[in-house]
């Protein structure tokens, strides 16, 4: 005679399964995000202060990209430490 699984533990089981996969789903969503503002902050950083003087212009115009993403912390922030400002 077989034994069926009981079926509590079986929504136990899957219930753990489908938090673990949503909070997978979570990180890599953050990770997505955290590289795609880390890509414009170095957009912005490979422009040189030189360039921004002669255009007139401020980088986050000059690439398109904010100066400030709110995906990453304040210390990534375009221009942190600088002092040329």
């Amino acid at each position: 005679m077989t034994r069926l699984a009981q079926a509590d533990t079986f929504h136990a089981c899957t219930t753990v399964l489908s938090f673990c996969s949503r909070q997978v789903g979570r990180v890599r969503n953050h990770l997505a995000r955290t590289d795609a503002a880390l890509e414009g902050q170095s957009l912005q950083s490979a422009i040189h202060p030189e360039t921004r003087h002669d255009t007139g212009l401020s980088a986050d115009v000059l690439t398109g990209t904010p100066t400030h993403d709110p995906d990453l912390p304040f210390f990534l922030q375009s221009g942190f430490g600088r002092r040329d400002k």
